[in-house]
């Protein structure tokens, strides 16, 4: 079984929202998945609720995270995604620790960049050993910001996907009806950018080496004076 946590200090990031799609990914994969929220807004739950069907979610406190765990391993989960709330650090910490792969969504702007080193500081905190990567979400479609954020984000140790997901009206109209944005719209640029972020998700995941692959580094938080 493997874990993705889904973790950033900032709130609007996207990690909902990239946590639902890559569950349906996973789904259409043929794995079988679960998403632990542990958002107490329960917003990946009420996505849910919506949908009625597959993936499992379930809602739970960060101390009741490795038990929950250990539920989904004996139900031989092939993957959990773990949904984290911002402004969290205990829920932050517990996924981390947990994680066999962290992703960190992150928007080009100034106001998210800005929040980065909090998350890099919680996942140095956490002691965690698992893969760490930001991935750009609601990219502009022209424009410098790409470019300019990557530049920054690399200055700050971390890797950066090759893969960048798009500013689409996609996701907020699945999000409404509790589907994923590539089932709205299979053939549309967000479903595109998912299957691309997922392939490239489970290839890091299943890495068992630090050599990995040369787009992304296997890279934890860089330390501070």
């Amino acid at each position: 079984m493997k874990v993705l946590s889904i973790l950033a200090q900032k709130g609007g990031s996207g990690k909902t929202t990239l946590a639902t799609a890559l569950a349906v990914a996973a789904q259409a994969d043929g794995k079988t998945v679960a998403i632990i929220d542990l958002d107490p807004q329960a917003t990946a739950c009420k996505w849910g609720d919506r949908r009625n069907a597959d993936p499992v979610i379930i809602s739970i406190q960060p101390a009741r995270l490795a038990n929950a765990l250990d539920t989904a391993r004996d139900s031989r989960a092939d993957l959990v995604i773990i949904d984290t709330p911002p402004r969290a650090a205990d829920a932050a910490m517990a996924a981390a620790q947990s994680a066999d792969l962290i992703l960190i969504p992150c928007r080009p702007t100034i106001n998210d960049l800005e929040t980065l080193a909090t998350t890099q500081s919680l996942i140095g905190g956490a002691g965690a050993s698992a893969r760490v990567a930001v991935v750009l979400n609601s990219v502009p479609p022209q424009g410098q910001q790409r470019q300019q954020a990557e530049d920054a984000i690399r200055d700050m140790g971390l890797p950066v996907y090759p893969i960048a997901i798009g500013n689409r009206a996609a996701f907020a109209h699945s999000a409404v009806l509790g589907k994923a944005a590539q089932e709205i719209d299979p053939s549309g640029k967000a479903a595109r950018e998912i299957e691309q972020l997922y392939t490239f998700t489970c290839e890091l995941m299943n890495q068992q080496t630090g050599e990995g692959d040369s787009r992304v580094e296997k890279a934890r938080p860089a330390r501070r004076a």
